[in-house]
């Protein structure tokens, strides 16, 4: 959580008009997008609603701390990863709709 709140910081020095919630959305897509994927869109989205700011920020300790039980890490080891590959498609990547 702490590089988590490390980005944070750095997105709020880097525009210092941004609110609160957009720089908590921000700094979770630039740090770890497969998990900004999950969020966006959803009751827990804070980058238009800062009273979202409180389940945003339940919602990605917990996450951020799942991804270090799977990983087997430490507290201490929470860098972003990189993004997985999307699984291959079997209509070669085709939208179905």
């Amino acid at each position: 959580m702490g590089r988590y709140l490390d980005l944070v910081e750095a997105e709020m020095r880097r525009d210092p008009e941004m609110r609160e919630g957009q720089a908590h959305y921000v700094a979770l897509c630039r740090g770890w997008p497969h998990l900004h994927e999950q969020i966006a869109g959803t009751e827990r989205d804070c980058f238009s609603v800062d009273r979202r700011l409180p389940a945003f920020l339940a919602w990605v300790e917990e996450a951020l701390a799942a991804e270090q039980r799977a990983a087997g890490g430490s507290e201490a080891d929470d860098r972003p990863r990189a993004p997985t590959p999307p699984l291959a498609q079997p209509n070669g990547g085709a939208t179905v709709r």
